[in-house]
């Protein structure tokens, strides 16, 4: 089964509680997530409360809406949401995180 984000809850600070489709539930830490990649400049961004606090999920993942830009097939630059993984939470959340019962 592929891991997907059903619903969060943000908690204190950048803590989020991620519920899988798998059935488990836990509690991340994105800024530790991030760490893994420091020189990702979205990721610099997050580290903004008021940018990190419009973090919203799909049903699939976690999302922060128009945070990202992309170059569309005519060459037009459009925002658009920017997105995590949710394999790669996901692992990280089983490796990392606390899990909630």
């Amino acid at each position: 089964m592929i891991p997907k984000i059903l619903r969060i809850e943000k908690l204190k600070d950048f803590n989020i509680l991620c519920c899988f489709n798998t059935g488990q539930k836990f509690g991340i830490n994105l800024l530790e997530y991030f760490k893994m990649n420091p020189d990702n400049t979205i990721y610099k961004k997050l580290k903004s409360k008021e940018i990190f606090d419009t973090i919203d999920c799909n049903g699939r993942t976690v999302f922060w809406p128009k945070l990202a830009s992309q170059i569309v097939q005519n060459g037009d630059i459009i925002e658009s949401d920017y997105e995590i993984d949710p394999v790669m939470l996901y692992d990280f959340a089983s490796k990392s995180a606390f899990q909630m019962v």
